[in-house]
């Protein structure tokens, strides 16, 4: 395999990257354009790992003809005849979680069990909806801003999905009406993490605020947290959380956010203030009394910038921007432990970052992938972006460099997204602390025998530690890598891990609930920065389940399941497990830029 073949491909495909977008104002560049994409398919005939990333990234006119007749049928409804007309009223129906449909205008709760859950239920306010859209009555209607809008209240915990509709006005054909129905979940509902208990309500008052109470019997903690989302229809979100252990340290957390929640978001930007109070072990050598209290003040700041990066007023010319962002993050360490700190964990911290990078992004309608018949807006584009950083922890200074690439399509043969990320530390020009994480996923589209709905999804994710620290390592536990896994024995510097399952979606409800059965495996290794994977122990898991899910509750997936792991160190050999599953969420990429950060490696 020619590397140079491999690198002069990527060079190129960059160029086409900003290339592309004079291309569409310039018909000359278009040509030459077209001339170079042919190069592309020259050299990627010539070399096996060339013709992958081809495939990947590069379509080829049948598939674009593809796409388009495809996207057609599951992209959003068309405005297009609506666009520029005025838009005289916004009509806005809230409808209760129980016994409504969208489709069926007539029918309602009328049962008992449906009145009781209604009556309970606060809905959500006309108001709430309204200052989530990104149109107004008396001005132009916009067919984009619409598709936003529809997609940024579906969007919502607290709703469990909508009808959208534009209607020209009666007797007047330069002005249009918007019809919005609403159908609401039931927000009110526990919820467990770890050992703690939570009792939240996720729409409360019918305002889409957040109110939730967190109580861990095991370390004596209480906490309560607050979250006005949305303040004064600017897409700002507001939080307090205050918490208090057994031994009466306060732990409390301000913070004010505006992420980039739509191609069309302008600017974004947030800051956080928090004060905690920890017992931890991590890095430092225990004391003769036990006692490893500290407290760490933490102030996070950070803003971006969005601007439209092809001229025109295309969606996809609307939707890619080159986006830049800055951040500060100060961590300050009043009390520590008077401990052996060799890797400088409770050293004060002063982390300056910066990023920029270039996104294009826009969303499908789906059903049966995550949910049981409502709608889904599946995410496709693309992201490059690039992060520097300069970190002063203690008396050691460091820079950062990291970078991150990731796509999503959605071709006839079924949904295919990948990430590519590098970030490491440089000291003296020394890396240290890096990672590179690899991931790609893929589910099918949606198969039917007889009434039953069917959809096979693939997860795989490499992480690889560059110079980790001696406190930095990688397990197969959990959420990081087996579900269900636990072995605190069984550690590496790389991992690999692979999920497949197949999914059923039954035809039939009982009192609401739907079902899922479903069979899972997954594999898992382990390796070291010297021997790579080579001669590790394959680590695996077996499962069947059943989903019970109900969209008109807030945690509306419950599960039963049976796993058995052949081998799990610390713990035994042939183990089976009862309700230890939890289907994996298959990590759809989103391809805004948010807050700069580092690579993560846990």
């Amino acid at each position: 395999m020619s590397i140079w073949n491999v690198i002069t491909f990527l060079l190129i495909i960059l160029s086409l990257f900003t290339d592309r977008f004079a291309a569409a104002q310039n018909p000359v560049i278009k040509k030459d354009s077209s001339r170079v994409y042919e190069k592309l398919d020259s050299i990627a005939q010539q070399n096996k790992t060339v013709k992958i990333l081809h495939d990947l990234l590069i379509k080829t006119e049948e598939e674009k003809k593809k796409a388009r007749k495809k996207n057609t049928i599951k992209s959003y409804l068309s405005y297009s005849s609506y666009e520029g007309k005025i838009i005289r009223h916004i009509i806005i129906e809230t409808l209760d979680p129980f016994g409504y449909s969208l489709e069926d205008t007539t029918a309602d709760g009328h049962s008992l069990l449906q009145k009781t859950g209604n009556t309970l239920h606060i809905k959500s306010k006309k108001r709430t909806i309204k200052n989530l859209l990104l149109l107004q009555e008396d001005q132009p209607f916009d067919a984009f801003r619409a598709k936003e809008s529809e997609r940024l209240i579906r969007e919502k915990t607290h709703v469990r999905d909508l009808s959208f509709s534009v209607r020209p006005c009666e007797g007047d054909n330069e002005c249009v009406d918007i019809y919005i129905r609403v159908l609401d979940m039931w927000s009110i509902l526990p919820e467990t993490s770890g050992k703690a208990r939570i009792l939240s309500d996720k729409n409360f008052l019918g305002r889409g605020h957040e109110l939730k109470h967190i109580y861990n019997h095991t370390i004596k903690y209480y906490g309560m947290g607050y979250v006005v989302s949305n303040i004064g229809a600017s897409y700002i979100s507001g939080g307090i959380h205050l918490g208090l252990d057994r031994h009466g340290h306060v732990n409390r957390r301000l913070s004010f956010e505006r992420n980039f929640f739509s191609p069309l978001t302008k600017w974004a930007g947030g800051i956080s203030l928090a004060h905690h109070s920890h017992s931890d072990t991590v890095g430092i050598d225990p004391t003769p009394t036990g006692e490893r209290q500290f407290v760490v003040k933490i102030q996070d700041l950070w803003g971006g910038s969005s601007m439209q990066l092809i001229k025109g007023k295309s969606e996809y010319a609307r939707s890619t921007n080159l986006i830049s962002a800055a951040r500060f993050l100060r961590v300050r360490y009043p009390k520590k432990p008077n401990n052996t700190d060799t890797h400088l964990i409770f050293e004060s911290e002063d982390f300056y970052l910066g990023s920029m990078g270039v996104s294009t992004q826009r969303f499908l309608k789906e059903k049966y992938i995550f949910k049981f018949g409502t709608t889904e807006d599946l995410p496709i584009g693309k992201v490059i972006n690039l992060t520097v950083g300069y970190q002063i922890k203690g008396e050691k200074e460091r820079k950062y460099l990291g970078a991150r690439f990731a796509f999503a399509k959605y071709p006839p043969w079924g949904y295919l997204s990948g990430q590519l990320e590098y970030g490491s530390f440089f000291t003296a020009s020394n890396s240290e602390q890096g990672a590179v994480s690899m991931g790609l996923n893929y589910f099918t589209h949606l198969k039917q025998i007889g009434q039953w709905r069917f959809r096979q999804l693939i997860k795989s994710h490499i992480t690889i530690g560059i110079n980790p620290f001696t406190t930095d390592s990688l397990t197969i536990n959990n959420d990081v890598g087996i579900i269900g896994f636990n072995s605190s024995s069984l550690m590496g510097t790389r991992r690999a891990v692979i999920t497949l399952q197949t999914q059923s979606y039954a035809p039939f409800n009982i009192l609401g609930f739907r079902f899922g059965p479903y069979l899972t495996w997954s594999g898992a290794l382990l390796g070291s920065d010297q021997n790579g994977f080579k001669n590790r122990k394959l680590y695996q898991q077996f499962g069947l389940g059943v989903l019970i899910r109900n969209e008109n509750l807030v945690l509306n997936t419950f599960q039963l399941s049976l796993a058995f792991y052949p081998s799990m160190p610390g713990n035994g050999n042939n183990i089976f497990r009862l309700n230890s599953l939890r289907t994996t969420d298959f990590g759809l990429n989103y391809f805004n830029i948010g807050k700069p950060a580092t690579v993560l490696y846990k």
